[in-house]
């Protein structure tokens, strides 16, 4: 944060996300395979952090990658990401970060 300046902490984590990926959202399945929606570009930032985390289906999994992303972003782990690199690495967590002061969400973070 900059002393003297009106940003607040939010601003900064915003300046913060130098990367972009794609995030197509779920649309189904047809029968054979997942299907999705055209990708969406985002702003975000990829950590390379090795991390023990527990899926929603109470699963213990070994995340490689955190994509933290602005809080308004809509993404669920059945969406399918693209980074930088054209890869597409499975969504094993999605985390809202909430806001210190109010009910919002500041950033999430996808873990891959």
């Amino acid at each position: 944060m900059r002393w003297g300046s009106e940003l607040t902490f939010i601003d900064d984590f915003r300046e913060s996300l130098n990367q972009i990926i794609l995030i197509h959202a779920y649309k189904g399945n047809d029968g054979y395979q997942d299907t999705y929606e055209e990708g969406r570009s985002y702003p975000c930032r990829f950590y390379n952090v090795s991390s023990k985390i527990i899926k929603s289906d109470n699963i213990v999994a070994i995340s490689t990658t955190q994509i933290h992303l602005d809080g308004e972003v809509e993404v669920s782990e059945r969406d399918k990401v693209t980074l930088e690199d054209g890869s597409n690495p499975m969504i094993l967590k999605v985390q809202k970060v909430p806001e210190l002061d109010s009910e919002g969400c500041y950033k999430i973070i996808i873990f891959t």
